[in-house]
């Protein structure tokens, strides 16, 4: 994950935060204004702190998010080391391919996994 430089204390401690949980759970508002949740990881904070996701174009939360952009939450959780982190805020979606290309990553490379043992 890439975290640019941010402009306050409180912005890097967000930004360090998300770096190290990685996965938030956006959550979304559907057609019938019922709330949902999907996992997704974060793949950059940006300079504003703004918040990158790869989203497939063809999952309903790209609909929601064109539909519902002001009213989009954000949740963190490391329960292990007790913190938590909810924002609410809105969203766009944005369709820079070169943007893309530099977060994109293969399959697999960089992803968190959970594995107990």
């Amino acid at each position: 994950m890439e975290v640019q430089i941010q402009q306050n204390d409180e912005r890097v401690k967000l930004s360090e935060l998300i770096e190290r949980i990685k996965v938030g759970m956006p959550t979304t508002l559907d057609d019938q204004e019922s709330l949902r949740s999907r996992p997704l990881q974060t793949l950059e904070v940006d300079a504003k702190c703004g918040l990158w996701f790869f989203v497939s174009a063809d999952l309903a939360k790209v609909g929601e998010i064109d539909a519902h952009q002001q009213h989009v939450s954000l949740s963190y959780a490391d329960a292990h080391k007790q913190d938590y982190l909810s924002i609410y805020g809105s969203a766009r979606l944005a369709r820079d391919r070169a943007h893309m290309q530099l977060l994109w990553t293969p399959v697999g490379e960089g992803l968190v996994s959970a594995r107990s043992g």
